[in-house]
């Protein structure tokens, strides 16, 4: 059996039970990193039965891009964009960023993604000059804004799970400034982003100091690849292959 988010089962007992149940029989668990391998473990699964595994995205197609040919291609024209990547829900982070837009008119914000919020971030790139929305993109395409961006923002305001968008920033070699939350943590180190307590002020402190201070920002940069390589690579198929081929 696998596990691919983090449930918050010490707030939920009943089905805290009925997944203890449900894994009694089963032979091993693969859970989606160390925070839900501790969640099922805080329910009664005995650890030894638990393996942790990462994710892992097409290091071929997320890979470090040339910034000004990115944006050329896309017809961003701008010194700094902050990008974020994901479904237009608020529990992402989309109004927090909103917010931040407003407070940082120097910085270009661009929303990647579709949703529920799609209309309101439309309503507000009419007010703001530097909010662009450009809706959802395939994979290709999203490779490009990745590419385009100085830093990645994943301002979710929830216990986040394992997410791709980390996993495809970092291999285009970009940074990020994420939530505290979740298995964010778990993700991102000092070399590679910022984690914060996701609130307007925070976030915006965050993606000024890197618009002020490019040499911190290029350190960062630096490193992200590399890190993408180690932790992110198709190896990480191998531990889900293994325990499959062991039971």
């Amino acid at each position: 059996m696998s596990t691919h988010a983090i449930y918050n089962l010490e707030r939920k007992p009943l089905m805290g039970k009925v997944i203890k149940w449900l894994m009694e029989e089963v032979d091993a668990i693969m859970a989606l990193a160390d925070r839900s391998k501790r969640e099922l473990i805080a329910i009664g699964i005995p650890e030894k039965k638990i393996k942790s595994y990462n994710q892992w995205v097409n290091q071929l197609l997320f890979k470090p891009r040339n910034k000004t040919d990115c944006r050329k291609s896309l017809g961003l024209d701008g010194s700094f964009f902050a990008v974020f990547v994901g479904r237009l829900i608020e529990k992402k982070g989309v109004k927090i960023l909103i917010e931040v837009a407003k407070k940082l008119p120097e910085i270009k914000f661009v929303f990647v993604g579709d949703g529920p919020m799609l209309n309101e971030l439309k309503a507000a790139e009419k007010q703001l000059k530097n909010i662009y929305v450009v809706g959802r993109k395939n994979q290709e395409e999203t490779a490009l804004y990745y590419g385009a961006s100085d830093v990645v923002i994943v301002p979710s305001q929830y216990e986040e799970g394992f997410a791709r968008v980390v996993l495809e920033t970092l291999s285009s070699g970009r940074p990020v400034i994420a939530a505290n939350k979740g298995c964010l943590p778990e993700m991102i180190t000092h070399e590679v982003g910022v984690l914060v307590e996701p609130t307007v002020d925070n976030v915006a402190r965050q993606i000024k100091f890197f618009y002020e201070n490019r040499k911190e920002l290029k350190k960062l940069t630096d490193n992200c690849r590399k890190y993408a390589l180690h932790h992110f690579s198709e190896s990480n198929a191998k531990l889900i292959e293994g325990t499959y081929q062991e039971v």
